[in-house]
């Protein structure tokens, strides 16, 4: 047997489309027809260069985020989950409305916390120690409840979602979660941040079963949990799940929460008349950066012609905060220029920068860990201060152990409790 290599005839295969795809950067694979240099589907639009143009893909009017056939536009456009981007078609949108007129700052030219001389970094160090030491701020805030380990459910978010949930009833007054009774007619949740709306539905299920749920999220999601509530009401009542969603129970809206005006969602929508008049508690669970920021402006902002009833936020990602997101009361008063600092150091991006440490684990050092702590919570502070403006009881506290999440530090706020006869 030779084992010479066995040689093919030249032209086994046609050749394939010469047509160039600069989506893909790349020729089509498809086989040219005969006497073409083209495929059949190629083979036209390379004769007519006018077609292509007729049908080619261009970005979606809403926010531009994907594109779309220019033939499918038009159906496109009714059929967009981005449709509500549009001021004139949500009377929740305000743009920028949870916004504040920060003064801009050349950031290409402040020099990174690491990158800071020992002398300067050092003068950070001993300002933030003795700033947290004057406003009393701890790195690891007080609990306000003793939770048993008991009590809370070994999932993760699930434990998460019942801690916040006693802290609130706490707030409200309520002895028992779960507890049923004449108030869950007149409360409502609000989710920032909600995701998939794991802790608004779980809030609703623990206190107010029955109670209308706001969810506000940028983002869209899939599986989301409000779904499944609709499809358990809707079997404890024999109608249609699509029913039980129109009817208002869950209304979700997906903006950007500096875009969002709960004032106008309540107080203009006509689809919800009587949701004005209910008490409504805003939750979040770790809301990113100014995200927290934009939600606590958002509720002070309508509290004078919203009963907001109590706020229950768990912030984290500290090192996002940006300054025009940043509370007022949080603003440049609390970041001042140190004392032989030098030009191009700015305090709020050191303070922005040192946040992340304290969840960086064995990357950080365990000093630059407990400075990151701090920094985290002098950012807390000032909104703390911002909401004891407008809220009879504000508290800082530990609500989960680190074993569930490094991000357990909780935001309460809430109005003095109303007689029940009075809700």
């Amino acid at each position: 047997m030779s084992n010479a290599p066995i040689v093919l005839p030249d032209a086994v295969h046609p050749p394939r489309c010469k047509h160039y795809l600069s989506r893909k950067q790349r020729c089509c694979t498809a086989f040219a027809r005969e006497g073409s240099e083209f495929c059949t589907i190629h083979a036209e639009d390379e004769s007519r260069p006018e077609a292509p143009q007729r049908n080619m893909r261009v970005p979606c009017p809403y926010l531009g985020t994907h594109t779309v056939r220019e033939s499918d536009l038009q159906r496109h456009m009714k059929i967009c989950p981005d449709r509500t981007a549009l001021p004139d078609l949500h009377p929740a949108f305000r743009r920028g409305i949870n916004l504040t007129e920060a003064v801009p700052v050349d950031t290409s030219q402040i020099v990174k916390f690491r990158e800071l001389k020992i002398p300067d970094q050092k003068r950070f160090a001993a300002w933030l120690e003795d700033t947290a030491a004057q406003t009393n701020i701890s790195e690891h805030p007080q609990k306000m409840l003793d939770l048993s380990a008991a009590a809370l459910t070994s999932s993760k978010d699930c434990a998460q979602h019942e801690a916040i949930a006693q802290h609130v009833a706490f707030a409200l007054g309520v002895d028992e979660l779960g507890q049923v009774s004449e108030r869950a007619k007149r409360f409502g949740v609000i989710e920032f941040g909600a995701g998939k709306a794991g802790l608004a539905v779980a809030l609703q299920h623990a206190l107010f079963p029955g109670c209308p749920v706001i969810l506000v999220d940028r983002s869209h999601f899939r599986d989301c949990k409000e779904k499944g509530l609709a499809r358990r009401r809707a079997a404890s009542s024999g109608d249609d799940a699509e029913m039980d969603r129109s009817a208002g129970t869950v209304h979700r809206i997906k903006m950007d929460v500096a875009d969002f005006d709960l004032e106008a969602m309540l107080t203009s929508d006509a689809r919800f008349p009587d949701w004005r008049h209910r008490r409504w508690i805003a939750v979040g669970k770790h809301l990113c950066g100014g995200c927290t920021d934009v939600s606590l402006r958002c509720l002070c902002r309508a509290a004078v012609a919203v009963r907001v009833a109590a706020i229950a936020i768990a912030p984290c990602c500290h090192q996002l905060c940006s300054r025009e997101a940043l509370c007022p009361d949080s603003g440049h008063d609390m970041f001042p220029v140190l004392p032989g600092q030098e030009a191009g150091i700015d305090t709020f991006e050191c303070v922005r920068r040192v946040a992340g440490w304290a969840v960086a684990g064995n990357v950080a050092a365990p000093e630059e860990v407990r400075l990151g702590r701090l920094a985290k919570r002098l950012v807390d502070h000032g909104r703390v201060m911002f909401l004891r403006t407008v809220f009879a009881r504000v508290e800082l506290a530990t609500y989960v152990g680190t074993d569930v999440t490094p991000e357990n530090v909780l935001l309460l706020a809430w109005q003095a409790p109303a007689p029940l006869d009075t809700l």
